[in-house]
């Protein structure tokens, strides 16, 4: 829903979700496509840029020129860009919690502990590579959105035996009267 939702709200040609697993990302949603082949070229491509942007944790804007960027990323950007002829990709990691950046005391905003990334939206235009102001403000947008609902959908599927508790919990059987003493004493 974020990708496919995405691209309309920011009017781009396409935006992808990769999720990372371990230190690798993965894509996971490419919109207007119900499944993703991980075993394409450029999904892998894809994946491996997100991987170095994550590593970085900076988000990043290609419009054709790379030398601004680290090594790694501009050797990721340049291979995908080759493989999928993208003219402008712009790669945001999505962090679950943000460091209030107006708090008036710095020492405390330098104690705050953030949460390494969990994945990346990449946002991308493939016939136009200049990108304005206006897009980028709605591609901020989306990141937001995205951070939220993907973390919390994340940490929601990793409860600790939550398919237990979630079976149980629409099991009307062992919560009816006569059955509650025996659910309540196992």
């Amino acid at each position: 829903t974020v990708a496919n939702e995405g691209r309309r709200l920011i009017e781009c040609d396409r935006v992808s979700i990769a999720i990372c697993r371990g230190r690798q990302a993965r894509v996971e949603a490419v919109s207007g496509q119900d499944m993703v082949d991980k075993r394409s070229e450029t999904a892998k491509l894809l994946g491996d840029l997100a991987t170095a942007v994550v590593a970085a944790n900076e988000p990043i804007v290609y419009t054709g020129d790379s030398s601004q960027l680290a090594p790694q990323v501009e050797t990721a950007i340049e291979e995908y860009v080759d493989a999928s002829h993208t003219k402008a990709i712009a790669v945001y990691p999505l962090i679950p919690r943000r460091v209030d950046e107006n708090d008036a005391d710095e020492t405390e905003r330098d104690k705050k502990i953030v949460d390494p990334p969990f994945g990346a939206l990449i946002v991308e235009q493939i016939e136009n590579a200049r990108v304005s102001e206006h897009t980028m403000k709605r591609v901020e947008i989306v990141v937001e959105h995205a951070r939220v609902a993907i973390g919390n959908s994340l940490e929601h599927n990793s409860i600790f035996l939550g398919w237990l508790w979630r079976t149980i919990g629409k099991s009307k059987v062992l919560v009816a009267a006569r059955n509650l003493p025996k659910t309540i004493s196992i």
